[in-house]
């Protein structure tokens, strides 16, 4: 499992590969002038905020959907591209490994991380395997 600092976005990313198209801002909450289009699979609109916010205080410009359910998922999968999905793990209507095959079987290679409070040590090697990221 990563360790994550707020504000060290790049690191966290380019651990395992990844880089978004969007440059991080030096100074925490100067904005770069570009979005990044970010799918949240989230079902508190408190956290998908919480998240929203600290991207934007590390510098990105925020253009985000909110999805909670399988058949959300795949209507925003079908609408447009994405630079990453964030999704939460354990929500009522659908978890982070069901969000994940959704994501695969629509043959989008979007980065998708899984950010979570709660994760079992036990679920993290299958997320690797399955080509997702746990923060």
């Amino acid at each position: 499992m990563s360790s994550y600092v707020p504000g060290d976005e790049r690191n966290l990313l380019s651990e395992h590969g990844l880089e978004l198209r969007v440059p991080v801002a030096e100074g925490r909450g100067r904005r770069t002038g570009k979005t990044v289009n970010v799918l949240l699979i989230e079902d508190s609109e408190d956290d998908a905020m919480l998240i929203v916010y600290e991207l934007e205080h590390g510098g990105y410009d925020v253009d985000f959907e909110r999805c909670d359910s399988s058949d959300t998922i795949k209507d925003a999968l079908s609408r447009r591209e994405w630079e990453v999905i964030l999704s939460d793990h354990a929500m009522p209507r659908i978890c982070a490994p069901e969000a994940l095959h959704i994501v695969r079987d629509s043959m989008v290679e979007t980065p998708f991380i899984v950010v979570s409070g709660w994760m079992r040590d036990l679920l993290s090697p299958s997320r690797g395997r399955a080509r997702a990221i746990s923060s």
